[in-house]
């Protein structure tokens, strides 16, 4: 599953931006083929993050993500040019820390959020249950009798 397609990766970024981030060519436009792989391995990105947490594929595409997988996307892109910016760096490393507080709960998708299993024969209450180890075959009071 894409989390965001072309179309909103141009509106967000402008056209230029995604020339100069896709023509490798030097055609003059943006390669939107070049941008939907970028799109593709920033979406995969983000399913290993949300894959401990999350059934994937997701049931709807939640907006939030749309904004991680451009800036992952335009970060993958500016690396395998010459045009990797401080402020392209800086909006991966929050994508990345938004992912991260993703898969670790501390932010939802605003999806119905999993919920953690309970055993089947768990009664719901909170008590503690200990047990004692069996009794010990081999003693010194046994072992002086030998």
């Amino acid at each position: 599953m894409l989390y965001a397609s072309y179309d909103q990766m141009l509106a967000a970024k402008g056209e230029d931006e995604l020339r100069i981030l896709t023509d490798r060519e030097n055609t003059g436009e943006p390669v939107p083929a070049t941008a939907l792989s970028a799109l593709e391995d920033a979406s995969r990105t983000i399913d290993g993050y949300l894959t401990h947490k999350y059934e994937l594929p997701l049931s709807s595409e939640p907006a939030f993500l749309r904004r991680p997988c451009i800036d992952i996307a335009v970060y993958f892109l500016a690396g395998t040019h010459a045009s990797l910016t401080d402020d392209i760096e800086k909006r991966y490393e929050a994508a990345i820390k938004r992912l991260e507080q993703i898969s670790k709960g501390m932010i939802g998708l605003g999806l119905s959020e999993p919920q953690a299993a309970v055993p089947e024969d768990a009664d719901g209450s909170d008590n503690v249950i200990f047990d004692a180890p069996p009794e010990r075959v081999m003693t010194r009071d046994r072992l002086k009798s030998m």
